[in-house]
């Protein structure tokens, strides 16, 4: 659905203790946004700017009334376990895939207030959730951003790790050509690119690699996913840096355990709170 989805916006990281996955965060050489309240929801969040899109790590804040989905899954894990599609009209996007048989949510508007130095600002958005059923492998929605300008703020796109976009991001499943079938609905088949144990679902610049379990790290430079005792999830992703050199020296400076790969850098999931974390340049 070229017309709609015009990327990935963000990748969620849920994580069991906020303020020590900040600290993890700040380590690994990423800027963090001030950390933000989703007090209807029952959670609260950091980002991680880039360009275009970014990172958020996301934590229970008030376990009476947060969705039990995200208990459960910290129950299970921590790691990535959702992605937002970039949407210039999360209404729209809804609608036309409504009208193609897909099971979609209502459009849903909030906000949360951000900490500016000329003053507290509301950050808006439009988001659509997508049936589980419709993205296996990976929890997806629609994110519109109303106010661009109150997020993406010079001082919070700077990071020491040189972290410039997100690149790809890496599932597990079972059957990925099953799950590619999925995918086609929602993006069309000219996006999806099925091979022997793997499909790659283009998501505008972002391609999401969708693998068996047992192959996932043959991709990763030999490391292996965080525990779990699901067999279809997000497990990882890649991050486009400035330079590959200087990332690799900031992770040697900071103590940082990493893999060399061909053409990346691998950093385990012990040491980002699940996410198998591939740098590349």
């Amino acid at each position: 659905m070229k017309e709609t989805i015009t990327g990935i916006d963000h990748a969620i990281i849920l994580v069991a203790d906020l303020d020590r996955a900040a600290a993890t965060y700040r380590r690994l050489g990423f800027t963090l946004t001030e950390r933000g309240q989703h007090t209807k929801l029952g959670t609260h969040n950091h980002c991680m700017m880039l360009q275009d899109d970014y990172l958020e790590i996301l934590g229970v804040a008030a376990p009476a009334i947060v969705s039990p989905r995200w208990t459960e899954i910290l129950a299970d894990r921590e790691g990535p376990v959702a992605a937002a599609l970039a949407t210039d009209d999360a209404e729209a996007a809804a609608a036309e895939l409504t009208r193609r048989g897909l099971a979609v949510g209502e459009a849903v508007r909030f906000a949360r207030p951000v900490d500016l130095p000329e003053g507290t600002r509301e950050a808006r958005f439009v988001v659509t959730h997508l049936d589980p059923r419709e993205t296996p492998g990976a929890s997806m929605f629609f994110c519109e951003h109303l106010t661009r300008d109150v997020v993406w703020r010079p001082e919070w796109q700077r990071h020491d790790i040189g972290a410039i976009a997100i690149a790809g991001l890496l599932a597990m499943h079972p059957n990925p050509a099953e799950a590619g079938l999925r995918y086609e609905r929602l993006v069309g088949a000219d996006r999806v690119k099925q091979g022997q144990g793997r499909v790659d679902v283009a998501f505008g610049r972002c391609v999401m690699t969708i693998v068996e379990p047992g192959r996932v790290a043959s991709l990763s430079a030999g490391i292996e996913p965080a525990p779990s005792r699901a067999s279809a999830r997000l497990v990882g992703m890649t991050l486009r840096v400035a330079d590959l050199a200087a990332a690799r020296a900031h992770l040697g400076r900071n103590g940082i355990a990493h893999v060399d790969g061909e053409g990346r850098l691998v950093v385990p999931p012990a040491e980002t709170h699940g996410v198998i974390l591939n740098l590349v340049s």
